[in-house]
């Protein structure tokens, strides 16, 4: 393994790998180029402008102000407010969508009658975009629109206030996140359950294993790699949620569902502080590394191991 790295690196004594290496790096340029130009530089722009006092409500030109913006961030009780909301929306919306989405596999997997139209009707939230989502499910949380609130009166349930209640509002954010990527979480597993060999099955089978006990001792094991796998993809992907948060509630109420990158875009584009904006990007950037570092080491060690 040392050796193929060695020789992907460009490190073989070999003349003729170097040469190999040098003619692949030519094909890479172009990519390495606009990965630098379109993540790393503004990256760097965000950091610097996070130090700097910028802010286009102010008539002072902009200066070098130094850690000020970060010292500010810890005496400001909303963006103290948003950084639990964004642990809770990393959290609660990924352990719903793995459960629900092992479920719905193992369903799906087996071959029971209109399997493809269930299928169908599983995967159809994946490709409405996010805006259009949270534009249907605003609609569906508005009372007198006819939505939820409607459905739960022909029950004898009063519903809640889920834009109004700060609580339910959070609730109201999660729901959305776990119908509208509990699908593509329900396919992975799908993918790799149908790779699962039918021999091992058949095995248990004839040992007397019955359909529960096959599913949690066969393909629970196998997939717990994958568990790994899905559950820091999605929590990279859980704060994307920012469309979805925009539509329904815009943050609120009272700032219930501002997460740490909302509360930044609103500083920026609405209060137009670009300075202090940036410290909180910079900052979220930050708690993302430390959430996601850790997990993928853990992964990678996983994997060594199972391997």
């Amino acid at each position: 393994m040392v050796s193929l790295v060695a020789k992907a690196l460009g490190r073989s004594e070999d003349p003729e790998s170097l040469a190999s290496s040098r003619a692949h790096l030519k094909y890479l340029a172009p990519s390495i180029a606009l990965l630098l130009v379109l993540t790393i530089l503004p990256m760097l722009f965000t950091l610097y402008l996070s130090t700097s006092s910028l802010s286009y409500t102010s008539p002072r030109p902009p200066r070098f102000i130094g850690l000020r913006n970060y010292e500010r961030l810890l005496d400001d009780a909303r963006f103290l407010k948003s950084i639990p909301v964004s642990l809770l929306f990393i959290g609660a919306p990924v352990v719903v969508q793995l459960f629900l989405g092992f479920i719905v596999a193992v369903i799906m997997n087996e071959r029971l009658p209109y399997m493809r139209w269930l299928r169908f009707v599983f995967v159809a939230p994946m490709v409405i975009p996010p805006i259009a989502m949270g534009l249907m499910w605003r609609i569906l949380y508005t009372p007198h629109l006819g939505g939820l609130n409607y459905f739960l009166g022909l029950a004898g349930i009063d519903g809640p206030g889920w834009l109004t209640d700060p609580n339910w509002a959070l609730v109201a954010i999660i729901m959305v996140a776990v119908w509208g990527w509990t699908p593509f979480v329900g396919l992975f597993f799908l993918a790799v359950m149908q790779s699962i060999p039918d021999e091992l099955y058949e095995a248990g089978v004839i040992d007397g294993a019955t359909w529960v006990q096959s599913v949690r001792h066969i393909t629970l094991p196998l997939l717990r790699p994958t568990f790994a796998f899905i559950g820091i993809f999605r929590v990279i992907e859980a704060l994307g949620i920012f469309p979805i948060i925009y539509i329904v509630t815009n943050g609120g109420p009272a700032s219930a569902t501002e997460t740490v990158n909302f509360y930044g875009f609103v500083s920026g584009f609405n209060n137009l502080r670009v300075g202090y904006a940036s410290a909180i990007i910079v900052v979220f950037f930050v708690m993302l590394f430390v959430i996601v570092v850790p997990a993928m080491r853990l992964l990678l060690s996983y994997i060594q191991v199972s391997d």
